[in-house]
């Protein structure tokens, strides 16, 4: 899920959310506030990445480089999903006036 853009309605991906940007389709300015939303994706990330830990130290071994490098990838798209579903959802944006 993507954030949207008030004023063209089309989406905004997480990734390019600031405290103050412009519209990437209508050039509108925008602000948007995602500090509540991104400290629960890092919480929620923490907690899911220790079952990804256990599982594949379990399967690779601690001592192994491919053990470390499955749960690097694994732990990295869990928390890319995790933000694109959470930062891009729950994140406020909205129109602000040029001055």
């Amino acid at each position: 899920m993507n954030a949207v853009c008030p004023n063209c309605k089309k989406a905004i991906s997480w990734w390019k959310l600031r405290n103050e940007f412009a519209c990437p389709h209508c050039a509108t300015p925008l602000s948007a506030k995602t500090a509540g939303a991104f400290i629960a994706t890092v919480v929620l990330w923490i907690l899911a990445d220790i079952p990804v830990k256990l599982y594949l130290f379990e399967a690779f071994g601690t001592e192994s480089l491919t053990g470390l490098f499955a749960r690097v990838l694994v732990s990295g798209a869990v928390g890319w999903g995790l933000a694109f579903f959470i930062v891009g959802s729950f994140s406020t944006i909205t129109a602000r006036h040029a001055p």
